[in-house]
């Protein structure tokens, strides 16, 4: 197996029988059954690690290559577990990823790991979603007093706001509030009077949103 001028020895019956993509590409008269070979031209040398060491030991805790911060690296393995079709793998990184986000939402790191999960996985696909909605909706509070944050929800083609929106309104549907720059009705467990927030969809940022609030 080659990934980005890197090679991994591997057995082909260890890759089809834990993979639907791999039997598939292993089988019949594919280029990759004659080659003997198969080649992992968008995936990263670091993830494709993890998912090798998974396919053998059934976990990836180490690894030889360099790692980007846990919420990160375990989004990715379960991007890649879901596109190579590893159901173990699957269930075995949103875990792990459950753990992460549970102890890093208020880290830097925690936007781009919605960016990862929301462009990386479809939408169908929740194992990534739901974590991060059921972080956000216990600590909507302070995540919408960060501008990172605000500017993911716009960046997202709105889905993750979408998302957010409904998550909240399940848990909380009396505080919601329509933004006076863009129309828009966003939702938030607490928003005091006098406290900077953005409206998640515009960004506009405001201390009077209690003036704005809807029962709508």
């Amino acid at each position: 197996m080659e990934c980005d001028g890197e090679t991994f020895h591997v057995h082909r019956l260890v890759l089809a029988s834990q993979s639907s993509y791999f039997h598939k590409a292993f089988a019949g008269e594919w280029k990759e059954s004659k080659e003997r070979k198969i080649t992992l031209e968008e995936d990263v040398p670091a993830v494709v690690d993890a998912m090798l060491r998974f396919m053998y030991r059934f976990n990836y805790d180490e690894g030889s290559y360099a790692r980007p911060p846990p919420m990160i690296f375990h989004a990715e393995v379960y991007s890649i577990a879901d596109k190579y079709d590893i159901p173990t793998l699957a269930t075995y990184s949103q875990e792990k990823f459950k753990d992460a986000v549970a102890t890093g939402w208020a880290t830097d790191d925690f936007p781009k790991v919605i960016l990862e999960a929301y462009s990386s996985t479809p939408e169908s696909v929740r194992g990534l979603r739901d974590p991060i909605l059921n972080v956000c909706r216990e600590h909507i509070a302070e995540l919408i007093e960060k501008p990172a944050f605000i500017e993911v929800a716009r960046t997202t083609t709105c889905l993750f706001a979408a998302d957010l929106a409904k998550k909240l309104a399940k848990s909380n549907p009396s505080e919601s509030y329509r933004c006076p720059s863009c129309g828009r009705t966003w939702i938030s467990t607490d928003v005091p009077q006098a406290t900077l927030r953005y409206c998640m969809f515009c960004g506009n940022s405001r201390s009077d949103w209690p003036s704005y609030k809807s029962s709508s």
